[in-house]
């Protein structure tokens, strides 16, 4: 059993505000000792911390946001198996806008490469399309969710073509 706390709820919640906005266990247990009377160590607030799950705000607010993308990728539920499924269904449906991506560029770069050099206006348009496929691709993965690390494609290739 364990032992009687010698400091009140309201107190206990002080001392994890605390904790929450980044203090450490030490300051936390001095500054209950100050102003309960009672002698509050860092060993007490870890053990309290760690029994209780408290989480400082930069760690709570990673942890909303993990959250939040896995229930708009429709990763909600619990069961081990079914959570795979879903997670794979969410990864097919970023790699296949991935893809279309590419696939994009692929036909811009078709398209591009029959422009006269000498042709001013051809060449200002192709900018703009790239500008705006650019902007357009940058807002998809953005509102999905993907991020550079998880996609390959801006890795540097080089390609020697020979006649």
């Amino acid at each position: 059993m364990a032992a009687k706390s010698l400091l009140t709820p309201e107190q206990w919640a002080e001392a994890r505000a605390m904790y929450e906005m980044g203090e450490t266990p030490t300051r936390i247990g001095e500054a209950m000792t100050k102003k309960s009377g009672v002698e509050v160590n860092a060993v007490a607030v870890d053990a309290r911390r760690r029994r209780e799950d408290w989480r400082k705000i930069d760690d709570a607010s990673a942890q909303a946001a993990k959250q939040a993308r896995a229930i708009v990728d429709g990763i909600v539920d619990d069961n081990t198996i079914v959570r795979r499924a879903q997670i794979d269904i969410a990864a097919d449906v970023k790699a296949g806008i991935i893809v279309k991506h590419r696939e994009d560029w692929i036909g811009f770069r078709q398209d591009s490469a029959g422009l006269p050099i000498d042709d001013k206006n051809a060449q200002q348009c192709a900018k703009l399309r790239a500008e705006i496929l650019e902007k357009m691709h940058n807002g998809e993965r953005k509102a999905w969710g993907i991020t550079d690390s998880e996609d390959d494609s801006r890795e540097l290739r080089v390609v020697i073509e020979r006649k």
